[in-house]
This record gives C-alpha cells, structure tokens and sequence, in this order.
C-alpha cells in the first residue's frame, strides 16, 4: 500500500470539490435547467428572426422563460398569448414613422 502524504491528500481534496462546483454537460445544454426566480422580464424581437415562424418562436420563448414578443401587427397578438406571453409593444396604427405622432404637426390628429 502506498502512503499518501499531506500535500497528495491536499491536491486530490482540491481537485475533488472543484470538480463538484462544475455543473453537469446535461444542465449547461438545457435551457430550462436554470432556476429562474421571476425578477428579469425580458421579451423577444420579432423581426430579428425573419426566418422563424411566431408560433415557432413564441413556444421556445415561452419556455425559455421569457414574458412577451415585442413589435407584432395587431393581427399577431393572439399568438403568443396562446403560450401565457404578451406582446409587450405592438404596432396599434397611426401610421408611418414620416407620418406618425412623432411628428408635431400630427399630435392634434
């Protein structure tokens, strides 16, 4: 049998805890694994992801722990509400950016 001194004790000990502080290869790739505790509302763009449907995106971010889809027509509110998520700014008309009440001249309409 071999003897095992302190400084081996030491170095094994040290390599043992730091080896149990990093997470699992299956937690890091689940992004549900994290414990979310409510405090970051955070929502998602639509038209940053052109190439992904909304029901598409709306499922993953609802399961990602997201709270709503920003910038969505009228005619698109419903899909996200059908995964508990909101559209937390939408276009609710009054025209175009050159037209719209960003422009004095239109704030009495």
């Amino acid at each position: 049998m071999r003897k095992v001194t302190r400084r081996a004790l030491l170095k094994s000990s040290v390599a043992g805890l730091a080896a149990l502080q990093v997470p699992s290869t299956a937690a890091r790739n689940d992004p549900t694994a994290a414990m979310r505790k409510g405090r970051v509302h955070q929502s998602v763009c639509q038209w940053c992801y052109p190439h992904i449907p909304l029901e598409e995106l709306s499922e993953y971010a609802a399961k990602i722990g997201l709270r709503g889809v920003d910038l969505l027509q009228p005619d698109a509110y419903e899909i996200p509400r059908r995964y508990g998520l909101v559209c937390t700014m939408g276009y609710a008309g009054g025209g175009e950016i050159g037209k719209a009440l960003n422009r004095v001249e239109n704030h009495a309409a």
